[in-house]
């Protein structure tokens, strides 16, 4: 798998405005990845996959909160992150 960072490396850009993650069970995983090793989009769109256990999607949620994040929308298990 390729970091976000590597392949904004590769192609040149300097920031991402919005991340849409629809990865199959990974999001937890990657989240914790983005977080600690950025970058910081300022809009981040993740599907939850199910079954996924909530206190990994509540612990993921806080995180990002203290990362600046403010959830601003949920739908089901789609959640939207603004920083």
């Amino acid at each position: 798998m390729l970091t976000l960072r590597s392949l904004m490396e590769a192609y040149g850009d300097p920031r991402v405005d919005m991340l849409k993650i629809d990865i199959e069970g990974a999001e937890l995983v990657v989240l914790d990845s983005l977080l600690a090793d950025g970058p910081t989009p300022s809009t981040i769109c993740v599907e939850f996959d199910q079954p996924q256990p909530i206190r990994g999607v509540i612990r993921t949620s806080r995180k990002l909160r203290d990362a600046g994040y403010a959830l601003v929308k949920i739908d089901r298990w789609n959640y939207t992150f603004v920083r």
